[in-house]
């Protein structure tokens, strides 16, 4: 209320989830979330941050935990931050062939330069100010979308950076975003 942005405080998972979806300008249902997910049993429909939490994951930006939970009040540590913006960026598949969660994703956002400037601990909760510079280093990286061509039937499912290069246009979370 008073303007201060509170950069040393935490995080929680609703809050991250409801930045990473402005952060993606997906803040509403429309026509591509042509399937409603299954709802998380800890988040009732009266949370403030329901239908940001169910686009998250309609998305595949979230999953929950190993018992199907989302935790939203919990505070969001350093690596699940890390996941949920490596997914809105579309590099998952990338990081899921590194070695998956936690490793893949934190070697991927550094190869990709997420985390330049930060020197994050493990398992810890995620403060608003290695959130914002990892958003800003992410803001202009080229974004990864899958590709699926249908031959006789057959899927083909590749994957397409759009770094302007091949004829494709260059399309970052900041392109993106002014163009909403």
């Amino acid at each position: 209320e008073n303007g201060d942005l509170m950069l040393d405080k935490t995080l929680t998972r609703a809050e991250a989830v409801k930045i990473i979806c402005v952060l993606k300008g997906i803040t509403s249902y429309d026509s591509k979330d042509s399937v409603l997910v299954a709802e998380f049993p800890d988040v009732s429909k009266s949370h403030w941050a329901y239908e940001y939490i169910l686009l998250a994951k309609a998305h595949e930006i979230v999953e929950g935990d190993e018992n199907g939970y989302f935790n939203p009040e919990k505070a969001v540590t350093n690596e699940e931050f890390i996941k949920m913006l490596i997914n809105t960026i579309g590099y998952g598949v990338r990081a899921e062939s590194m070695g998956g969660y936690p490793a893949g994703y934190t070697a991927n956002a550094s190869m990709l330069g997420i985390t330049n400037g930060l020197k994050l601990k493990t398992n810890t909760s995620a403060i608003r100010k290695d959130v914002s510079i990892m958003i800003c280093n992410a803001l202009d990286l080229p974004l990864m979308e899958k590709s699926i061509e249908s031959s006789f039937g057959i899927d083909n499912v590749s994957y397409v950076i759009f770094d302007g290069e091949n004829d494709l246009p260059l399309k970052t979370l900041r392109t993106e975003l002014s163009k909403k």
